[in-house]
């Protein structure tokens, strides 16, 4: 004889996580708890294995994550990872650190990005008058005085500029990544491919940084200071960040270049527009599509017969030393022999 279907929830707690406590308020067996439809992702917490796919896929609209693949999956599972903590999510607590800086769609440091590193668990936040969270999974946190809580989708987060203040906490953000998310946060819509509005100009985030007191004040005001509207990856923040890092004079982000009849020609990563040198991240398009491999190659070849010269990096100029200095050296060359004094 085939095992009985388990008896249906009541339809309040059907489709979304729910708490043993409120199931058994409402009638819910402990044997129909335990049954094998469901599961267990927190101590006192169940939701149905198919149901909490379905609902998450109609949900996951909190944030924007950034492009690259692991940012996706990782966007995907720890929303469906928080939205399975919600029922033990009380007035007063949000998500936090590296947890809402993924629900808010911000850029994953470059070594996350490069590596098999990803989180451990949730970051959980309480106000001063909560006790902190104790549950497997969990990361505690104190939530400052001056953070608000927003909620995205379904999911209370801290605000966005202090989710940026508290990545400064997170093990492996360097100041590149901090300033990349910098940038994230002021980029202009017309250069976003979903045409959100920035979150902050630049001169609100060097005052906004300007304010602050306490832990990694300093800090924060240092990375304010390097942070540019106009970089449209955290990729380009990295590149453009290496060549500063290096001496080499500021360019222009990305910026519209024509041709001498006067038609637009390409819009530049990182442009020297005296020089026509053109240092850009390479990214992975070219090698999931043929279509845009076919583009990348007729832009090349259009700019070098404008005279531009393009100087490529990749994902090993950024976790690399040496090749980082043997890209930031061919950059300076090209400056150098096309007047730039140095």
């Amino acid at each position: 004889m085939s095992p009985s279907k388990p008896q249906p929830l009541p339809i309040q707690i059907r489709h979304r996580p729910f708490t043993v406590a409120e199931a058994r308020d409402m009638g819910v067996s402990q044997s129909r708890l335990r049954a094998n439809d469901l599961e267990q992702p927190y101590r006192g917490v169940r939701c149905a294995r198919r149901e909490m796919r379905t609902a998450e896929s109609a949900q996951n609209q909190a944030g924007s994550p950034s492009e690259t693949p692991k940012s996706k999956r990782l966007y995907t599972a720890v929303t469906h990872r928080a939205r399975q903590y919600l029922p033990l999510m009380k007035p007063g607590l949000a998500f936090s650190h590296l947890t809402a800086a993924i629900i808010w769609g911000l850029p994953l440091p470059l070594s996350m990005i490069a590596s098999a590193l990803e989180p451990d668990g949730l970051d959980v936040a309480a106000a001063a008058t909560l006790s902190r969270p104790r549950h497997r999974g969990i990361r505690s946190r104190r939530m400052p005085p001056t953070a608000h809580v927003y909620t995205l989708g379904d999911l209370p987060v801290c605000d966005v500029r202090t989710t940026w203040r508290m990545l400064a906490d997170v093990p492996n953000h360097s100041d590149a990544d901090l300033v990349a998310v910098g940038d994230f946060l002021v980029c202009r819509a017309e250069l976003r491919a979903d045409g959100r509005q920035p979150f902050a100009g630049p001169r609100e985030l060097i005052e906004w940084a300007g304010s602050l007191s306490g832990r990694n004040c300093r800090r924060m005001r240092q990375v304010a200071r390097l942070v540019r509207d106009g970089s449209q990856s955290p990729m380009e923040s990295l590149t453009r960040l290496l060549l500063l890092e290096a001496g080499v004079p500021e360019p222009e982000l990305n910026a519209d270049i024509y041709d001498r009849a006067g038609g637009h020609l390409a819009r530049a990563d990182l442009l020297y527009r005296v020089q026509r040198v053109i240092p850009e991240f390479d990214g992975d398009q070219h090698r999931t599509s043929r279509a845009q491999h076919a583009r990348d190659r007729e832009r090349l070849k259009a700019l070098r017969n404008e005279g531009y010269e393009v100087v490529q990096a990749d994902l090993r100029t950024l976790t690399d030393v040496r090749a980082g200095q043997e890209f930031v050296a061919e950059v300076e060359r090209a400056l150098v022999q096309r007047g730039m004094c140095r």
